[in-house]
This record gives C-alpha cells, sequence and structure tokens, in this order.
C-alpha cells in the first residue's frame, strides 16, 4: 500500500510540475488492481500503476519518460503466509499520434524499460531478477475535454530479457504477440499548445 500511495503521490506531483512548464506536455497513466481467492480460500493480490510524462516535439511525435512499481502477494495455501514480489521500472518513450478529427486519434507508442523484480518467498533466500523490455502498441484516443483523453489500447509486441542477481546465473527472453487478446484502458492530459488536445 505504501507504494501505491508514493505512485499516487508522485502522479500529483507531475501533474503540478507539467502545469508550470510552457509547450505541449503530455501526462499519462494507468493503474491495475487485482485480488483473487480461489475455492479452497487461497488468496492472492497484485497492482501495478505506471505514470509517463512527455514533450511534443512536434506535431504528431511525443517523447518522455515513464515509470513503474509493481507487487503482488500469494498465499501458501490457506496458512496466511506469503510469497512476495515488488519492482519497479524506468524508460523512454515514444508516441506517433494521428488524429481523425477533434474527438479521436490513433497511436502507436513504444516503451524501453529498464526493470528490477524482487522476488521474496515466505521462506528461503530473496531473488533479484534485472531486465530490459520493449514494448510496442496501437491504441485509440477519444478526447474527452480540455485536454483530457481516454486512451484504449488492444494488445501490443513485447520483448523482454532478464537476469537474475546472482553468480552463474543465465538469462531468459521471452516474445509476446497480444492484438485482440486484452484490453487496456488509460487517461492522458495533454498541456499546452496541440493539435491534439
Amino acid at each position: 500500500m505504501k507504494k501505491v500511495f508514493v505512485a499516487a503521490l508522485s502522479l500529483v506531483l507531475l501533474t503540478q510540475a507539467v502545469n508550470a512548464q510552457k509547450g505541449s506536455v503530455l501526462l499519462y497513466g494507468n493503474l491495475a488492481v487485482k485480488s483473487d481467492k480461489d475455492a479452497s480460500n487461497s488468496k492472492s493480490s497484485s497492482y501495478s500503476v505506471t505514470p509517463g510524462i512527455g514533450y511534443q516535439f512536434a506535431d504528431e511525435w511525443t517523447a518522455g519518460i515513464n515509470l513503474g512499481i509493481n507487487g503482488s502477494k500469494d498465499e501458501i495455501g490457506t496458512s496466511g503466509n506469503y510469497n512476495k514480489t515488488s519492482g519497479f521500472l524506468a524508460g523512454p518513450f515514444v508516441r506517433y499520434t494521428k488524429s481523425l478529427g477533434s474527438i479521436f486519434s490513433i497511436f502507436g507508442h513504444a516503451n524501453f524499460n529498464y526493470s528490477s523484480t524482487k522476488y521474496k518467498p515466505f521462506v528461503g533466500t530473496s531473488t533479484t531478477v534485472n531486465g530490459f523490455d520493449i514494448n510496442l502498441f496501437p491504441a485509440v484516443g477519444v478526447n474527452v475535454s480540455n485536454g483530457f483523453a481516454l486512451n484504449f489500447g488492444f494488445g501490443g509486441i513485447d520483448y523482454t530479457t532478464a537476469k537474475a542477481d546472482v553468480s552463474g546465473a543465465n538469462s531468459s527472453s521471452s516474445f509476446s504477440l497480444t492484438f485482440g487478446q486484452q484490453v487496456n484502458v488509460g487517461i492522458s492530459k495533454n498541456f499546452g499548445p496541440s493539435k491534439r488536445k
């Protein structure tokens, strides 16, 4: 919960910082919270908060940085004891936006992130895994009012490589293509002059 509060506070502070800048600045974010309980009453939960801030340096191009924190805990049976993970990510992004009138726009977004995740089992030694992630996805933006927009993504392409921070560890990698398999909803706000408001 402490990390969720810190992320929310960071988002508010980013908003205040953006208000003080001239030009067109994009602020966006996604929030995910999940809680499960299976038939045997074993519980699990997870969260992620991913704000980003960028500068629209041309009519259709925006570049900036995105951040993220995430965590999860999975109960061992119904013991009340949990295996836990916590992580963060940070890296640049670039976005190409094409306006389809005053209400709709489409955009392609690419993230290039460094990530670090700590696995903390209830019993045993904690392990940290560091890696890089490239994520590409298309989305539709619906301009609501005063620069606020709802953004709808429908999957994308993701490549991840990671390695445990222990001597002799081998790296792992994964590739996924998820078009049409998931829907992501986010919110964004443009500050300052821009064709995309």
